[in-house]
């Protein structure tokens, strides 16, 4: 069957398809209802309009605005891929188009969807793995709630500080703290249920907190296999960063990308595992014995553990059979 590229930007009551064919303007671009309804009248276009072919539906992530229609088209299994707001801009810039159009928006994803082979598209829609991220999320948000508050504590002026607000902030804390735990408890259930992997990276590699394998699983498992593992190692934030310029040559450092809840999660784990982890310790005390600072010495273990859940993550899914062939060993180019 013909493969036929559609590019969907949705907005809360609309969504605009662009049937992709090579040009803007010979492109067709339709605009539909944000429901049931414009779903149906979306896909009876499509078959009307290219009998015998397929389409690779790519849309950005728009939050709750893309959901019904991502569990539409995975229920008609349509191949379809979702992808991060900031890639999306990234090429709009690239493709340098004149002014902001939703319709043009629709061309362009389009566009990019032609960029990508097919096996970067699924046609699955797994209701855990979404369960599981908004856990996440409400856990990150909680998080980052009881540091805020934790931070606002310390900042109040003391003096005249009463019974009354002293009384409330400690409610508040131990209300975040028990939501916290009960949260995170739940999300790592749920993590090992959806990725049952995670239990083996849990016992093979100690001092891995629950809080690094929430966050770190779900993107290594749907990487692995589409991107080497320098691409990886990048998109977490792990590579290092070249300053030069003529004769001058600074400091290799970090990028600034990646989750910094996720690299914070593997800065403690890095960190407990220099004293507990019987390998990695024995490594960190080999590279501060040889002239390494403490700091770059976590940094090496920080990108040690992330290459062994890559490599854990790979061999179960090389053994599930969930790797293309072509693709198997990308991961290590």
């Amino acid at each position: 069957m013909q493969r036929i590229n559609v590019g969907i930007d949705i907005a809360q009551e609309k969504f605009d398809a662009c049937f992709f064919k090579g040009d803007y303007k010979s492109s067709k671009i339709k605009t539909y209802q944000n429901n049931q309804r414009g779903f149906h009248t979306f896909v009876n276009d499509f078959k009307n309009l290219f009998p015998d072919s397929e389409p690779y539906i790519l849309f950005e992530s728009t939050g709750n605005y893309m959901r019904d229609f991502q569990i539409f088209i995975a229920s008609n299994a349509f191949n379809y891929m979702l992808l991060n707001a900031r890639i999306v801009k990234k090429y709009s810039q690239f493709l340098n188009m004149q002014g902001k159009t939703d319709a043009k928006d629709s061309y362009m994803l389009a566009h990019l969807a032609a960029s990508y082979s097919d096996e970067k598209f699924i046609i699955d829609y797994n209701f855990d793995t979404e369960l599981l991220s908004k856990y996440n999320s409400l856990l990150n948000f909680v998080t980052n709630l009881k540091q805020k508050l934790m931070n606002f504590n310390h900042s109040i002026d003391y003096g005249s500080s009463s019974d009354i607000v002293d009384g409330i902030l400690s409610e508040l804390k131990l209300a975040l703290t028990t939501a916290q735990k009960e949260l995170k408890k739940i999300s790592v259930e749920l993590l090992s249920k959806v990725y049952p992997v995670t239990k083996i990276i849990d016992k093979e590699v100690t001092s891995v907190s629950g809080s690094l394998l929430l966050s770190l699983v779900p993107l290594i498992y749907d990487s692995v296999g589409h991107y080497t593992k320098s691409q990886i190692t990048a998109l977490v934030g792990m590579n290092p960063t070249q300053y030069q310029s003529g004769k001058y040559k600074g400091k290799d450092r970090l990028n600034m990308f990646g989750n910094k809840q996720l690299k914070r999660s593997l800065f403690m784990s890095a960190l407990s595992a220099s004293r507990f982890n019987p390998v990695l310790a024995a490594k960190h005390k080999e590279l501060v014995e040889g002239g390494k600072s403490k700091k770059s010495s976590i940094i090496i273990l920080m990108r040690k553990i992330l290459l062994l859940v890559i490599a854990y993550i790979l061999k179960d899914k090389r053994e599930r059979g969930l790797l293309l062939h072509r693709l198997d060993n990308k991961v290590f180019d």
